[in-house]
């Protein structure tokens, strides 16, 4: 049997494509985990018959996260399935199936027409899927964002390389739904005008056309952009308005805040890139945590890689240094992270499910070259294959199984990040009885990141409520507010509050009282019926009828037709 054989590279194809999904069948199974976007499930849960289908687009002020495509992804989930763990697995199980299929037809486009296309695709295929770098994003439901930005950015490579004149409306239209999706489909952007260059450059075109090529996709490309900038920044606003700064006040001692300069910045990109790099060429150690680096030895690594991309293209031996390029171009927007303090964690695994699809292909090309070159034999090279293929299957088919529990994930995550609050948080979350109270306690000691500070702290609240510490726990309730007041924690606060069981009919009183303040503060902030119904109820429970009655019949006049219309209709009619 000839590897060049049309029926072998069709079978070659189908096999590969079902020992991926073989691999990744136990995503179905998994459960919610903590890290998974619980908040946004809920969300969806209690306002599915109200949903403000404008307001997911068009926002009253621009956002850290706009995603609305993706919610709209979620939505469809819940209207399919309702809360079915396994139905919402297996949406990103199969969106990591199509991204595959989509790197496989991608990979044919880029071989083609060279012989045996199809089998160097496969394997193209193999390196990208099976990779552990891409378990998080698949095991986690919160990682539908990177595998749905992914898909469009797929989608849309694939569609430039059809060839159409239609392609110049479409392309634009499926980087719009990635962006739209999550910031990672950014980097489409200019892979697309690079893949022209580069095409250009294959197809020999002179030079003013292959400059024309580039103008014409840097106009198309650019169309996307604007839209999503326009939509995001609530019409730019942004860039035409400026606001006061607000100083977000800390609680107890904190670490001196030493600011980053221009120059510190653009220095430390060049070992950033360096480390991703190494990552996409060696994955291990897997960590998804990652905060730091270290600078001088990825440093050293860049201007290494570097050098060696110098000495290439001085000899006019092009691959390396395209693909390079390309990588870099891809984890683009990770580098954004990896400079500002936009996520809890500064550089991530997840960040380059993007770029995997370019590594295979590249790792493709690197055996494709081997053989034609006659330094592997047909039959050394599906062994060199295999075993590449197995040295990232089976880390990433245990570390599926990992992914299904809480603990178990984020006690290794402790391990190397043993300072970190959000990890503190996480594993506290977790684990149970005196542990889970230490882990805590651990967190508010340091004072970054805030977010996850205030979030210890309202955990910590809430223990002290159990315990029947009422003054000690509404001291913890009040520093997480003064941390970071925001609706998610005012809401916290008040289920707290109102949860409290206080054998003290004053004392419980005061704690309802106390939560009510809590939901008005939530709802001035963002108005959602589910807390409408809290304040109602709330009052109701106090015996302030009348009270309640005005918040039940706003409910039901502004969301009618929802769940808790109902149950305010049923407040009403006693």
């Amino acid at each position: 049997m000839k590897p060049d054989t049309k029926n072998f590279s069709d079978y070659l194809f189908l096999i590969s494509l079902l020992f991926v999904m073989i691999v990744f069948l136990p995503v179905i199974y998994l459960g919610f985990i903590n890290f998974d976007d619980i908040d946004l499930i809920n969300r969806i849960h209690q306002n599915f018959d109200n949903i403000e289908w404008y307001n997911l687009f068009f926002r009253s002020s621009s956002t850290e996260y706009y995603r609305p495509l993706l919610e709209i992804l979620c939505y469809l989930d819940y209207a399919m399935w309702g809360l079915s763990v396994t139905a919402w697995h297996l949406t990103n199980y199969i969106l990591h199936i199509s991204n595959a299929c989509l790197v496989y037809l991608i990979a044919q486009n880029w071989f083609h027409p060279k012989k045996d296309h199809k089998i160097w695709a496969s394997f193209a295929m193999l390196f990208f899927a099976l990779n552990p770098l891409t378990c998080e994003s698949v095991a986690w439901i919160s990682g539908r964002s990177d595998l749905a930005g992914t898909f469009f950015s797929f989608l849309a490579v694939f569609i430039y390389y059809t060839k159409t004149g239609i392609r110049y409306g479409i392309v634009p239209l499926v980087i719009l739904a990635g962006l739209l999706c999550k910031e990672n489909a950014l980097a489409v952007i200019p892979l697309i005008i690079l893949l022209e260059a580069i095409q250009n450059y294959r197809n020999k075109l002179n030079w003013k056309d292959a400059i024309k090529g580039c103008l014409v996709w840097g106009l198309v490309v650019s169309i996307p952009l604007l839209v999503y900038l326009f939509l995001r920044t609530n019409g730019f606003e942004h860039y035409f308005f400026t606001y006061d700064e607000v100083v977000t006040p800390l609680v107890g001692k904190t670490a001196p805040v030493v600011e980053k300069s221009f120059i510190y910045d653009f220095l430390y990109l060049f070992p950033v890139i360096a480390f991703y790099l190494k990552k996409l060429a060696i994955p291990f150690p897997l960590n998804f945590a990652i905060m730091k680096i270290n600078t001088m030895l990825y440093s050293f690594l860049f201007i290494m890689i570097s050098g060696i991309n110098f000495i290439c293209l001085i000899k006019k031996k092009w691959t390396l240094p395209v693909f390079t390029l390309l990588l870099v171009v891809s984890f683009s927007p990770a580098l954004m992270i990896a400079l500002g303090n936009i996520a809890w964690a500064p550089m991530a695994e997840r960040y380059l499910y993007l770029s995997l699809s370019i590594m295979g292909i590249g790792l493709a090309v690197l055996f494709k070259h081997l053989y034609e070159q006659k330094y592997i034999s047909t039959k050394n090279l599906f062994i060199i294959c295999a075993l590449v293929t197995a040295v990232i299957t089976i880390p990433t088919f245990f570390r599926l199984f990992a992914f299904n529990d809480s603990k178990t994930i984020w006690t290794a995550t402790l391990k190397v990040n043993p300072e970190n609050s959000m990890v503190l948080c996480k594993y506290g979350q977790a684990v149970k009885g005196n542990e889970r109270k230490l882990a805590f306690q651990r967190a508010i000691s340091n004072p970054e990141p805030f977010k996850w500070r205030a979030k210890a702290f309202l955990v910590l609240g809430q223990y002290e409520m159990a315990a029947g510490n009422y003054p000690e726990g509404l001291k913890y309730i009040d520093e997480a507010l003064k941390i970071e007041g925001n609706y998610k924690n005012y809401l916290d606060a008040a289920s707290i509050l109102s949860n409290g069981n206080s054998q003290d009919q004053l004392m419980h009183q005061h704690q309802v009282e106390r939560a009510i303040y809590y939901y008005k503060q939530a709802y001035a902030m963002k108005k959602t019926v589910f807390v409408l119904y809290k304040i109602g109820s709330s009052l109701n429970h106090l015996g302030e009828t009348k009270k309640a009655k005005n918040f039940f019949l706003e409910l039901i006049e502004n969301y009618p037709t929802s769940k808790y219309a109902a149950y305010a209709k049923k407040h009403l009619s006693k």
